[in-house]
């Protein structure tokens, strides 16, 4: 009865480390983003730094290109703050540089935490013991109560801003329910850190459209092209549904391959897509999704072209074209 007892308390330590590491750090960090990297800007820095760029799953792209529409950083990872923070820098590097040797209990630059916290967050993921004792636990805690409160005088944040989060991590009850949702968190970020990342799977069909575009025309004349989609839904490894048009004489697959070379996406008034097809004929991203200017422009575009019987169209002036998946 005793042993049974003391097992399930170990087990709740691992619950309360798992609850650290998805939702303590993250929002540690995420306050830090928000001040050092506002939303609105994210995307256009990102654009701008190849390096960055070449770092970044799809999922992770997908996950920028939403964010200002968003509510900020919510979503985003350790793993994936810790990219943006160290490839934008955002904060000086740790004492022995990012990613290299631990910091020491001696190095804490607002660098070393952010290193820190990266660290612990996999240590906590890959223990594979379920088990923490109160020691180990304890030992945990004081670490996360020293770093909380670095940021909060780093950020300038109210006194135990941070810290009293942890303190009602460490000593709160926790109700089995909650335990467990912790616990299969924990084995769920784990399991999805081995899955092929460039699958997405198909979860259900929507519509047959008709898009229309310029191609070839000589300042806007001519050069009308139109070509079928089936529009389907798709997931990615992260969870994330999207839009996929799949050119009408492709087979509509129960599992995509972003390796395919017939894959790009286009992101537009703040919707993320996937278009399925011959690259060849570029079809510019406005004619699947136009946000608001573009409305307008086509409005105006729409009233010369009726005034002169078609001879001036400029629709082709507006818009994006799609982009290539990076493949990695």
């Amino acid at each position: 009865m005793a042993s049974n007892m003391a097992s399930a308390k170990r087990k709740t330590n691992y619950a309360r480390l798992g609850q650290a590491a998805q939702n303590e750090l993250p929002n540690i960090l995420r306050e830090l983003l928000l001040i050092k990297e506002p939303p609105n800007l994210l995307h256009g820095h990102v654009m701008q730094n190849d390096d960055l760029k070449k770092r970044l799953r799809n999922d992770d792209m997908l996950k920028i290109q939403r964010v200002a529409n968003n509510n900020g950083y919510n979503g985003f990872d350790i793993p994936l703050m810790y990219t943006l923070i160290r490839n934008l820098k955002l904060v000086p590097p740790p004492t022995q540089g990012w990613d290299k040797n631990g910091p020491t209990p001696v190095e804490l630059t607002i660098g070393d935490d952010v290193e820190r916290i990266r660290r612990i967050r996999n240590e906590i993921l890959h223990r594979g013991d379920a088990d923490v004792d109160e020691d180990v636990l304890a030992v945990y805690m004081c670490t996360f109560k020293e770093i909380a409160g670095r940021l909060e005088a780093y950020l300038g944040k109210q006194n135990n801003e941070f810290v009293s989060q942890i303190e009602s991590l460490e000593t709160c009850c926790m109700d089995i329910k909650t335990e467990q949702m912790y616990l299969d968190n924990l084995k769920e970020i784990v399991e999805s850190e081995k899955l092929d990342r460039k699958k997405l799977k198909k979860k259900s069909y929507l519509r047959r459209e008709t898009i229309k575009w310029k191609q070839g025309s000589i300042l806007g004349i001519g050069g009308d092209k139109s070509q079928c989609y089936q529009l389907c839904n798709y997931e990615m490894h992260s969870g994330e549904v999207v839009p996929v048009y799949i050119q009408d004489d492709y087979d509509m697959p129960d599992t995509l391959n972003i390796d395919d070379g017939k894959l790009q996406y286009g992101m537009n008034d703040g919707i993320f897509f996937i278009v399925y097809h011959d690259k060849n004929l570029k079809p510019y991203q406005h004619r699947f999704i136009q946000n608001e200017n573009q409305k307008k422009a086509y409005a105006v575009n729409e009233s010369l072209k009726a005034l002169t019987s078609g001879a001036i169209d400029l629709s082709w002036t507006v818009g994006d074209q799609l982009r290539d998946f990076k493949i990695s």
